[in-house]
């Protein structure tokens, strides 16, 4: 299938990364898109590499898009216009935010951020990176409607 992945890592360690990806699920053969977001946990200096790896499980989360969420993220990109939604599955309740902003040298920027349970996952694309994005969100819609409506 298809995947893009942005990795934020900084001296801080208040890094993330994200991979969205598709997949078609092997019992009901539907096309599904997803979400990995996980937080930095690790910062070395001299090098000046991170690492995202961990055995916390609190540390990264999973998210699943419909077509028309990833929709409203490319009205998001397109129209500047603020995405929100909220998952619920199994009692658990996701927030999702995709939205735009201007960073200190006034070009536009864009900020993902998901809570759950009270743990907060965040990443921002500057425009090349939030073209990527659109680009991979407008594949898998046209997957989904290939797929799932055959």
């Amino acid at each position: 299938m298809s995947a893009v992945t942005f990795f934020k890592p900084n001296a801080q360690n208040s890094g993330h990364a994200a991979k969205f990806y598709t997949n078609v699920h092997q019992i009901t053969k539907k096309f599904e898109t997803y979400l990995n977001i996980a937080k930095q946990v690790k910062w070395d200096p001299d090098k000046k590499i991170a690492s995202f790896k961990s055995d916390d499980p609190d540390n990264k989360i999973a998210v699943k898009f419909k077509p028309v969420e990833l929709a409203s993220m490319i009205l998001a990109i397109d129209e500047v216009e603020p995405f929100s939604t909220v998952h619920v599955y199994s009692g658990d309740s996701t927030s999702i935010t995709f939205k735009s902003y201007k960073k200190k040298d006034s070009k536009i920027a864009f900020g993902l951020s998901i809570s759950r349970k009270g743990a907060k996952f965040s990443i921002s694309l500057n425009m090349n990176e939030a073209l990527l994005l659109r680009s991979f969100c407008d594949q898998a819609i046209n997957e989904a409607i290939r797929i799932n409506e055959a």
